[in-house]
This record gives structure tokens, sequence and C-alpha cells, in this order.
């Protein structure tokens, strides 16, 4: 399994949903809330993170089928553990597994919620909260790799141009016309996942 790319690119996720923190910061700020520092922390931890774990792109990047099946659940694990953070640090929900199922709820859309009274929590809870049933709806593992599709040097994530991944099926066991496609250009605007069910390097 290739460790180091895993690290890789799920501390290029953290660093995503530690920007994405920035928005609801600022609106608790223009509403003069001082839950906005809860935000602020936690995209700090955040992109900290990013920046030790983020940054340098291994040497080996392929992905193979394991390596993405833990980068999904990795992924989706963590965003909610840190997405929790807030509602926590500022005391909108002060027990911590009450604030990661609010936060698993929304970014897994099913509609369930600790909260009695949620026009009571501050605006920027509020946005927070509804952002992680936006991103939900789009799916975390989605929403996160059309973000981070293109690296620094203008291939994609993964260490090529998604080519050699459609030469390689089309030579090899055929799936279907669309069965490679990337997040980036599929006609459905889903994108399939070839690394799931293959193990092939992409």
């Amino acid at each position: 399994m290739n460790n180091r790319m895993i690290v890789y690119m799920i501390g290029r996720m953290l660093g995503v949903e530690g920007l994405l923190l920035l928005v609801p910061a600022l609106v608790s700020f223009l509403y003069g809330e001082q839950s906005g520092i809860a935000f602020l922390l936690t995209a700090a931890i955040l992109l900290i993170i990013f920046l030790l774990a983020g940054r340098k792109k291994p040497k080996d990047t392929s992905i193979y089928g394991k390596e993405g099946l833990a980068l999904v659940g990795i992924a989706w694990i963590l965003w909610s553990l840190f997405g929790a953070l807030p509602f926590f640090i500022s005391g909108s929900i002060p027990d911590y597994l009450d604030a990661f199922f609010e936060t698993v709820s929304g970014f897994t859309t099913t509609g369930s919620t600790i909260l009695t009274d949620i026009e009571a929590l501050p605006q920027g809870m509020l946005f927070w909260r509804a952002l992680t049933h936006w991103i939900g709806g789009m799916g975390v593992l989605v929403f996160v790799m059309v973000l981070l599709n293109l690296d620094d040097d203008g291939s994609d994530a993964r260490g090529s141009t998604g080519t050699g991944s459609r030469q390689a099926c089309s030579e090899g066991t055929q799936y279907g016309e669309n069965s490679v496609s990337d997040v980036s250009d599929s006609d459905n605007g889903r994108g399939d996942f070839p690394f799931i069910w293959r193990n092939e390097p992409l």
C-alpha cells in the first residue's frame, strides 16, 4: 500500500476543509458572533496538517484499489471529526459526540439531528451546518476530488493526466465505454472511480 500517497492526499483534503471553515467564520464575524473564533482555530489546525502532510508530493503517486478505499473511508471520518470541532469549541453543542453526530448527519445528508431548537444556533453555526449538508449532497469524496483534480504541475492528483488509465483499460479488461471517465469530464457530473474495483494504478 502506498502510505505516503494516502497521507499526502489526506493532508490536501483536510486543507480544503480548513479553507471552507473560513466561510462560516466570516459569517460569524459579520453577525458579531464570538463563535467565529472556533472556526478559525479549527481551520488553523487543519491548515497546519496540510502544511505538514499535503505539501510535499511523494515520488510514487500510484493509487491502487486498496489506497482508493482507504482514502474514501479516512476522508469521510476525518472531515466529520474536524468538522464537529467548531460546534464543540464554541459551546453550541457542548457534547463532542453530539457535535460529531450532527456533522456526520450533514456530510451523509441523513437529515437526523440532536438539536431541539435549530434556530437557536448562532448564524455562523447555522451556515456551517447547512454547508455540511450541501457538501454531503454533492458527495464528500466527489467534492474533494474535483477540487484536487489538478495538481501544481497541471496533472491530476493521481500523478497523471488520466489518459494512461483509460488506455490501460481499453487494452485490457473492458468495463464499458464510460466506466473509467475522470471526475472532471464525466457526462453525469458524478464520475466513476475505477480504483474501487480495479487493482491497477491510476
